[in-house]
């Protein structure tokens, strides 16, 4: 019994670490991409949106998350104005929706689970 413990445990700390690290390459992406990408690639914010949806879906608190970044950066977009970077704010902005969407798109999933377990 112990054997099968032991690897049932293994197996939940792998499964842990990947949805980390899944989280972790995401941030990256955003990061990189907010600061270091001279234009705006569709394709890039798609699969990195696809794939920030998928770590937050792993993470049972994601939308509480999600929903404080996109206020940040709604609260961060007229202070950036006054940069006069347009590329930079149309990031930002297109991210707050981004995070926005995705916490609602959780909290109407997690709603829909609550209410499949009380029928």
């Amino acid at each position: 019994m112990k054997i099968k413990l032991n690897k049932f445990t293994l197996f939940i700390k792998k499964i842990f670490l990947a949805k980390k690290i899944l989280l972790s390459v995401s941030f990256l992406g955003i990061f990189y991409n907010l600061f270091f990408l001279n234009s705006f690639s569709d394709l890039y914010f798609l699969f990195f949106s696809l794939l920030y949806f998928g770590a937050v879906h792993q993470f049972k608190q994601g939308k509480k998350f999600s929903i404080a970044m996109a206020l940040f950066f709604l609260f961060l977009c007229p202070f950036l104005i006054s940069l006069k970077s347009t590329l930079f704010i149309h990031k930002i902005s297109a991210w707050a929706f981004t995070f926005l969407s995705v916490g609602i798109l959780e909290h109407m999933l997690s709603l829909r689970k609550q209410n499949d377990q009380s029928n």
